[in-house]
């Protein structure tokens, strides 16, 4: 038998094979028109994901298909590009009962990215490829002990950040004990309960492993201020210097300051690493050619702390990770406020959203025992007030860790906070008392220095950035407040940073606390006045303001019912975009002031939106109202889920989703939530939804006999292979001890020994299982392997003329869209590719075409073309609105939603009235 070649020219075969089926796939195969309709009936694909493709033909149109796409390969050839597909890079499942005597090919292909990023899957694929030939020579190791550099710049990292809030725990050796791991959720663009319940979970120890496993080159972690995103790089460098021969290159934005990516890498970065004031370019050149290879890893924390404001920070970034430094793995972390605010060009990537402490009793009850370590009768009492019904509030602000460290720091000896203002206001005056034997301050100081803390956050937030330079701080203070600003950089309040010009800037110790100066120093009227173009009571920026102010137990009553009523009664003459913004503000007013006298009227309409009780909500608005009735008044919620899902005359989805969403986020020993499942569960006849109510009702209700005969008839009765895993799983989850989901596993594998979604499925039942031990090896190895040097990239000008005369001379909207969405990628704004998206979203009304213009023009437009494209988009979103059609005005709606976030509430309103060119 010849030896299997795993070399240049069966690589090249194989990615030919590959792009072609992923090409076609997404409608975006540049070929003969006519020869791809001759290939239609005889292809049949289908995307069960963004990442899965299945795929049934014969393979004289696999071979037709190539030819079409990129030249002739033979029948043989192919069929070992298929085998390289399933045997060395593990893309391919073959779902065929039997190889022998097989004309037709039916296989599933689960690609590493999204089926859109090309460039990824691309470079994933050399890396892969590489990475497991046989003969692949080793990388040549560089004569600097990087790796020991990078241990030196994250030890002097971590040491500066060992500020007033890491001093919090019991002593600086204790704080690795503390630590309860993390749960990451994977976001999806489509959010639905049967999404949510398989949606990929990981912990924060498990990190490493997954980003290798599965092939991950860029990742984005998002979370709410103070989730311990920051810690997470650091806990992942670290174990990328135990556990891999890699780089971790930390790099706080923050300090990048106008440098580019690059620049701060190869020389800041590296003076600190080496603990030189001058860096050699034989030391830059190594380091980069270490990146060039794939063994650095760019760990870049505070996307949202970046001198430009919102959506623009993105943009800036994705510009700088061009060229050589995309060949290292990338992590960016952001608060959740900007990642999902106005255009996100890095919105394509793997997200995960960092949850804080989620459980209670398993996580925050135990994180508080160990900080009490020594004093475990405190600690005791500690939890016993937590537990009480009253303090419910307070233990859902405990989850963020941040808040629970400080709040551990505290004691709390005396009366338990309420509010978020409450709690923070309790934490400064500790921050203050900590250090009253190295930096003493009396009350009156402490008030003199709060004063101006609050007066530069307020101009911080005024003008919309993050640090501040000495010209800011003249404009807002005065000469008698500069020795009181001097004292809080003293204390820690303010933190200097240098520019690469030589320049000072200052940040807040933490975004938090700045939000919590500014709510000490405004009045509720600053709220609803513009400011610098904007109106703060609906910019995402203002909103933590917001709510600490609404805390304050110094404010009248009258004037938190006035500001309440200010966002409720709020006009914004633009199409409803910002008055459904003061709206869900609202509603997360109530969980800092639950005493509105319309309260029951703001929670019903959230309710109707979270719902889509009238049918036509957009997703967009149906998630925010879900996040805001998460922060709202929580008894007043969970009363009104309760009668709706109790209620008769409600349709069979609301009752289901209000008591879903009533166990699992606002009650979870909810008498009614199972009262409700009992009665619908009976009723349905989609095995797949019985699946998921059975696996709730299991929840709320352990042990529940119907719950688990439920699964147990799925699993008996259900002929598909996928159908009788899932509800395996679901099973072993609500039972543990139950022997049906392991004999069920064990058989699958037995009709499927090549399937390993059913391999997996049994790992993670019974990690110990001797199918498991014997074939679960390629499951679980880490991937140790190196990315290739990215090949020259074609001169852009003749990309640019080659896309525009492919772009003027092509007929089919599906490729006249690609190409355009190209063309704006390497020129943002482009004219002619504005033109073509605009029509295409303007043109149709089949849903699948509405979504990708609606995504490719919401990406390539500019700032300054947004206005007109608006007051375009406006007389078409009205027309659709009152149309029988329903999926032109939800595209419509997201793109002017996202457009409104870019731009703000002022030059929205304008745009949306035609008077931008008058400005």
């Amino acid at each position: 038998m010849p030896k299997i070649s795993y070399g240049p020219v069966a690589k090249q075969r194989t990615l030919r094979v590959l792009m072609a089926l992923v090409d076609y796939g997404n409608d975006e195969l540049v070929a003969d028109e006519a020869g791809l309709e001759r290939l239609r009936s005889h292809l049949t694909l289908h995307w069960t994901t963004d990442r899965q493709l299945i795929v049934r033909t014969k393979l004289r149109y696999l071979e037709a298909l190539v030819c079409l796409a990129s030249g002739d390969l033979s029948k043989a050839q192919i069929k070992t590009a298929l085998h390289h597909l399933e045997n060395h890079l593990e893309l391919l499942e073959d779902n065929r009962a039997s190889r022998r005597g097989s004309d037709v090919w039916h296989f599933t292909l689960t690609l590493w990215h999204h089926r859109r990023d090309r460039a990824a899957l691309l470079s994933t694929f050399d890396q892969v490829w590489e990475q497991r030939r046989c003969d692949r020579a080793p990388n040549q190791q560089s004569a600097i002990p990087w790796q020991t550099h990078c241990q030196q710049a994250l030890t002097n990292q971590i040491g500066l950040t060992h500020n007033l809030l890491t001093l919090s725990a019991p002593s600086k050796t204790d704080l690795a004990s503390m630590h309860m791991p993390l749960a990451m959720v994977e976001r999806t663009a489509e959010k639905n309960t049967q999404q949510a319940s398989d949606a990929t979970t990981i912990t924060t120890p498990n990190l490493l492993n997954h980003i290798q496993h599965n092939n991950i080159q860029a990742l984005a972690i998002v979370g709410e201020p103070g989730a311990g995103k920051s810690t997470l790089l650091q806990q992942l460098a670290q174990q990328i210097l135990q556990q891999t021969s890699d780089l971790p290159i930390l790099v706080p934005l923050a300090c990048l300051g106008d440098m580019t990516l690059e620049d701060y890498v190869l020389k800041d970065w590296l003076r600190l690493a080496l603990g030189q004031r001058i860096v050699e370019p034989k030391q830059q050149n190594d380091l980069a050619d270490q990146i060039e290879q794939g063994r650095g890893w760019l760990l870049l924390d505070a996307l949202d702390e970046m001198n430009q404001g919102g959506s623009l920070a993105i943009t800036h970034l994705a510009q700088r990770l061009q060229g050589w430094l995309s060949n290292g793995r990338i992590i960016v972390t952001c608060r959740l406020n900007l990642w999902d605010a106005g255009k996100n060009t890095l919105g394509h990537w793997p997200t995960y959203h960092l949850l804080g402490y989620e459980d209670y009793r398993q996580q925050i009850q135990p994180f508080i025992r160990r900080w009490f370590a020594s004093r475990p009768e405190q600690g005791k009492k500690l939890c016993r007030q937590l537990s009480l019904p009253e303090h419910k509030r307070l233990r859902n602000n405990l989850r963020n860790p941040l808040r629970l460290a400080l709040f551990c720091r505290l004691g709390n000896g005396g009366q338990l906070p309420t509010t978020q203002h409450q709690l923070y206001q309790q934490f400064v005056t500790a921050l203050y008392d900590w250090q009253q034997d190295t930096l003493p301050t009396t009350l009156l100081e402490q008030h003199q220095i709060n004063q101006v803390l609050s007066k530069l956050a307020l101009a911080t937030l005024n003008v919309s950035t993050v640090q501040f330079d000495l010209s800011l701080v003249t404009q807002t203070l005065s000469t008698e407040d500069f020795p009181w600003f001097e004292r809080a950089i003293q204390l820690g309040w303010l933190t200097p940073l240098v520019t690469p010009t030589g320049e000072k800037v200052y940040g807040f110790l933490h975004g938090t606390f700045r939000d919590y100066f500014a709510a000490q120093g405004v009045d509720w009227q600053h709220f609803t006045t513009p400011q610098n173009n904007q109106l703060p009571m609906v910019l995402p920026d203002w909103q933590a303001v917001i709510l600490l102010w609404l805390g304050r137990s110094d404010i009248a009553s009258s004037k938190k019912n006035a500001l309440i009523q200010a966002l409720i009664s709020f006009k914004d003459n633009c199409g409803h975009f910002f008055e459904h913004r003061a709206w869900l503000l609202a509603g997360r007013a109530l969980g800092e002031y639950p005493n509105f006298p319309q309260a029951d009227n703001i929670i019903q309409q959230l309710i109707e939106w979270r719902f889509n009780l009238t049918r036509s909500t957009s997703p967009i608005l149906i998630e925010a109202a879900k996040a805001a009735l998460a922060e709202s008044d929580l008894s007043r919620v969970t009363q009104v889920l309760t009668q709706l899902a109790q209620d008769p005359n409600q349709d069979f989805f609301n009752r289901w989703m209000a008591a879903y969403s009533l166990g699992r986020s606002y009650d979870r020993q909810s008498r009614a939530a199972v009262e409700t499942l009992e009665t619908l569960l009976p009723t349905v006849r989609s095995d797949y939804l019985k699946m998921d109510m059975a696996r709730h009702l299991g929840t709320l209700s352990p042990g529940h006999a119907l719950a688990i005969n439920t699964l147990v008839e799925i699993i008996n009765t259900n002929e598909q292979p996928m159908a009788k895993r899932k509800a395996s799983r679901r099973l072993a989850k609500i039972a543990p001890d139950h022997p049906l989901p392991i004999t069920t596993l064990e058989l699958l594998l037995s009709e499927h020994p090549q399937n390993k979604t059913i391999l997996r499925a049994l790992a993670s039942l019974c990690p110990n299982h001797p199918t498991v031990l014997d074939q679960g090896t390629a499951l679980t190895a880490p991937t140790k392997s190196h990315r290739q040097v990215k090949k020259h990239q074609p001169d852009r000008c003749k990309q640019l003329n080659s896309l525009l005369t492919r772009l003027t001379t092509a007929t089919s909207d599906r490729n006249r869209l690609r190409l355009a969405q190209k063309l704006s990628q390497l020129q943002p704004g482009h004219p002619l590719a504005i033109e073509v998206l605009w029509h295409c979203l303007t043109s149709t009304q089949d849903k699948t075409q509405l979504r990708l213009a609606c995504e490719a023009l919401q990406v390539a437009a500019i700032d300054n073309q947004l206005p007109q494209l608006i007051s375009k988009l406006r007389p078409r979103y009205e027309q659709a609105i009152v149309s029988k059609h329903k999926e032109q005005p939800l595209a419509y709606f997201k793109l002017l939603w996202t457009w409104a976030d870019t731009l703000g509430y002022l030059p929205f309103a304008k745009a949306w009235q035609g008077l931008h060119n008058k400005l």
